[in-house]
């Protein structure tokens, strides 16, 4: 019996050293984003699609979503981004901003130009306080969008990455845009 059990011990320290090894791999690739998926902002639970006609050498609003924080702490935009599906070729995003809305207003939406209100700030470094109170109505996410050459360009994801303290999230939301330039529909 001695025998059988000296074979098992190398069995379960290379099961031991296989579960370190995988252990430490998953905290590799976390600590290399060092990112939680989610967190307290949203876009809203349910995917939008949006087809924006773009006229050439035109920067347009895509302007439809808005964010709020569910959380009881001020979040900081890191970086905020439309990401493509497939070639962009010939469309640029040219600026990103958030607007904070006021009980009972409208969403700027898309138009054929781009003009934000006076009171957006730039996205990056901005902070979305929690959606409570005054806040309650969120901060609209405005992009100006130039399209350069005909064609079609579609973005499939917004990915918006924030800290609150010390803890960085990244939030994925899929609102799929449209921008067919030098198009009159979409």
């Amino acid at each position: 019996m001695a025998t059988t059990l000296v074979r098992r011990r190398p069995a379960i320290f290379l099961a031991a050293a296989v579960a370190v090894i995988v252990l430490g791999v998953v905290v590799a690739i976390n600590a290399r984003t060092g990112e939680i998926s989610g967190g307290p902002l949203t876009l809203g639970d349910i995917p939008t699609e949006t087809h924006i006609p773009t006229p050439v050498n035109t920067t347009v609003t895509y302007g439809v979503l808005v964010l709020r924080n569910r959380g009881s702490e001020t979040a900081t935009i890191k970086s905020i981004e439309l990401v493509p599906d497939g070639d962009q070729g010939g469309v640029e995003v040219v600026d990103i901003r958030v607007y904070a809305l006021s009980r009972g207003a409208d969403i700027i939406g898309t138009a054929l130009n781009y003009d934000p209100p006076a009171q957006s700030v730039p996205a990056r470094d901005s902070t979305i306080p929690p959606s409570n109170g005054e806040n309650a109505s969120g901060q609209e996410l405005i992009f100006g969008v130039r399209g350069e050459d005909p064609g079609i360009a579609k973005f499939k994801d917004v990915e918006i990455h924030y800290r609150i303290g010390s803890t960085r999230y990244v939030l994925s939301s899929r609102h799929t845009v449209w921008f067919c330039v030098g198009k009159e529909t979409c």
